[in-house]
Formats: structure tokens, C-alpha cells, sequence
């Protein structure tokens, strides 16, 4: 009895974990984001994280997590600059969300698939670590 109950237990958080809702996904034109650009997006279902899609001038995607490594703050994109900065803290990231000065924790990027015709499609679920540390 004691491990039908486990196995049960077991099966109803793997339901839970993974999670195949279309909120979980975001589909984005990049045509509505020019290179150069990094856009704020704040998911309606407020389980997954804010995040932003940067396009570089070399026309690299990046799907950044806003929330800061070091201080749990959302860091805001300055135009002017080109980079990501914690408004609680004062750290400096590159629009890639790689540290100014190599010191401390990269931002987070979620998991996306681009496609050919210049769509992207985010994992709002999947955090994977900062792929340029």
C-alpha cells in the first residue's frame, strides 16, 4: 500500500512539474524587433518569469530572465548604454547578460527555437544557464 502510494505521489508531481500549458510559450515575430533591440515581456501567468528578447546588430536571439542573480531585483535594459543594469545593486550586464568586469553571476536565458521564417518560439518553463560563461 505504503508504495502504490508513492508511485501515485510520484506520477501526480511529475504532472505538476511539467508543465504543457500554451502559457508556458511564447510565439514572437522578430520582425517586430529590430537589431539592436531588447524588449521587456512580463508573461500573463504569473508563474514564469519576465524576461527580455534581445536581438543584437549581428542579429544573435537571446531570450534573457530579468530577475538578477546576486539581488532577486529586475534589471532594466538602458538604451543608451547597451546593457542590462540591477537597479538594487548597481551591476552591469552586457546585452548578452554576461557581467561588466567578469565579476558575479550571469543573467539566466530561457530555452527558444528560431525558425526560418524568423519566428521564435520561447520556453517560458525552461531556465538554462547563460551560454557565453
Amino acid at each position: 500500500m505504503y508504495a502504490l502510494g508513492a508511485i501515485v505521489f510520484g506520477v501526480i508531481l511529475f504532472l505538476r512539474v511539467e508543465d504543457t500549458s500554451p502559457q508556458r510559450f511564447a510565439l514572437l515575430d522578430l520582425s517586430e524587433h529590430p537589431p539592436g533591440s531588447a524588449t521587456p515581456y512580463v508573461p500573463e501567468a504569473g508563474r514564469f518569469p519576465a524576461f527580455y528578447l534581445v536581438r543584437t546588430e549581428d542579429d544573435e536571439v537571446f531570450a534573457i530572465v530579468r530577475l538578477a542573480p546576486e539581488s532577486g531585483c529586475l534589471v532594466e535594459w538602458n538604451e543608451d548604454e547597451g546593457r542590462f543594469q540591477d537597479p538594487c545593486d548597481g551591476r552591469l550586464y552586457d546585452r548578452r547578460g554576461v557581467p561588466v568586469g567578469g565579476q558575479g553571476r550571469a543573467l539566466y536565458h530561457l530555452a527558444y527555437e528560431r525558425s526560418e521564417i524568423d519566428m521564435v518560439m520561447i520556453d517560458l518553463g525552461r531556465r538554462v544557464p547563460n551560454p557565453h560563461m
